[in-house]
C-alpha cells in the first residue's frame, strides 16, 4: 500500500475519519452533527518519509503526534549517517553536505533535546480532552482560490489532496498566502529613531517589467514588491476583521504559539538545523514556560 492509499483509507473510512457524531472519545465535534479525528497529516506520507519505518498515525493526542514526527526526523538522520559510513564519500556528497556530516552528532543531540522538551510543550492528557480536531487545507495560496473576476467573490477552493486533520493549535493560523507579509517585519520599510515607519508606499503606475532590461526595471520591481507586501497586509487585516465578525480569532494563545514553534523547529531539523537549535534554546526554554 503506497502513501496515498494509506492516507485515503484513514481519511475516507477505515478509521472513520469523517463520520456522523457518535460520542467517540477520539474525535472533536463539528457543526451539523459531524466529528473529525483523530490526527492525520500528509507529512508522514510523502517524499523521503515514505521510506522510513514509522507509526504514521492516526494519532489521538498532540504529544503522540509530535513525538512520532520528532522520532521520524531523528531516524532519518541516523539513516543518513549509516549511509555515509557504509559508502565511499564521493558517492554520497551530492546527498549529504560536508557541513552536515561534520555536525551529525550535534544534530542527533538536538533531536534528543526536542524530545526532552516535548512533555513540557505538549503535556500528556487523555484523548477525551485533546479535541477538537479540524480539517486544515495546508496549501491555501493565491493559486488555489478561485475568484469571480466581476465581483471578486470566492467561488471555490481547489487542491485538497494535502488536507490534514490537525489539533486547533496547528490550525489556528493565517493561510499560507498571508504568511510573512507584515510591513513591520519587512526590510523594505525604513526605520527611524521611533522604530519601523509604516507609511503606505505609492502604487506603481506600470506593473510590466518583463521587457525592460534597464536599471529602471530593478527600481520598478522593488517598488512593485514593496506595494505587494502592503496590499497583502491590508488583505490580511480585512480577513481578520471578517473572521472577528463571526466570532473567530486567528491569534493563538502563548501555549499555542510555543507548540507551533516546536512544530516548526522539528520540521527544520533536516534543512536548517542551526535555526532549529535557536528555536529550542531561546524560544522554547523550558524554564521560561
Amino acid at each position: 500500500m503506497n502513501g496515498w492509499e494509506a492516507r485515503k483509507d484513514y481519511a475516507f473510512g477505515t478509521e472513520g475519519q469523517t463520520r456522523a457524531s457518535d460520542s467517540s472519545p477520539h474525535t472533536g465535534k463539528m457543526s451539523a452533527g459531524f466529528v473529525v479525528g483523530p490526527i492525520v497529516a500528509p507529512f508522514y506520507f510523502k517524499e523521503r518519509h515514505l521510506h522510513t519505518p514509522s507509526n504514521r498515525g492516526p494519532y489521538l493526542t498532540s504529544q503522540e503526534y509530535m513525538r512520532e514526527k520528532t522520532d521520524l526526523e531523528s531516524s532519518y538522520k541516523s539513516d543518513e549517517i549509516e549511509l555515509f559510513k557504509s559508502t565511499r564519500v564521493e558517492e554520497v556528497l551530492d546527498e549529504l553536505e560536508e557541513d552536515f556530516l561534520e555536525d551529525c552528532d550535534s544534530i542527533l543531540d538536538l533531536c534528543k533535546g526536542y524530545l526532552e522538551a516535548l512533555p513540557t510543550i505538549f503535556p500528556a492528557q487523555d484523548s477525551l480532552a485533546e479535541g477538537p480536531f479540524v480539517p486544515c487545507h495546508e496549501d491555501l495560496n493565491q493559486g488555489n482560490i478561485l475568484v469571480d473576476p466581476e465581483n471578486f467573490a470566492i467561488t471555490g477552493i481547489i487542491d485538497w489532496e494535502m488536507i490534514s486533520i490537525v489539533p486547533l493549535w496547528q490550525a489556528r493560523s493565517f493561510p499560507k498566502l498571508f504568511n510573512g507579509i507584515d510591513p513591520a517585519d519587512s526590510v523594505m520599510f525604513g526605520e527611524s529613531d521611533k522604530g519601523r515607519v509604516l507609511e503606505e508606499p505609492p502604487r506603481p503606475e506600470n506593473y510590466d517589467i518583463e521587457d525592460d532590461d534597464s536599471i529602471h526595471s530593478d527600481i520598478r520591481s522593488y517598488a512593485i514588491s514593496k506595494r505587494d507586501v502592503w496590499d497583502n497586509w491590508l488583505l490580511r487585516k480585512a480577513f481578520s476583521e471578517a473572521l472577528a465578525q463571526q466570532g473567530v480569532h486567528v491569534e493563538a494563545s502563548v501555549s499555542e504559539k510555543r507548540q507551533r514553534t516546536f512544530d516548526e523547529g522539528v520540521s527544520l531539523l533536516n534543512y536548517r538545523w542551526k535555526y532549529a537549535k535557536v528555536l529550542l534554546e531561546k524560544d522554547l526554554k523550558v524554564d521560561d514556560a
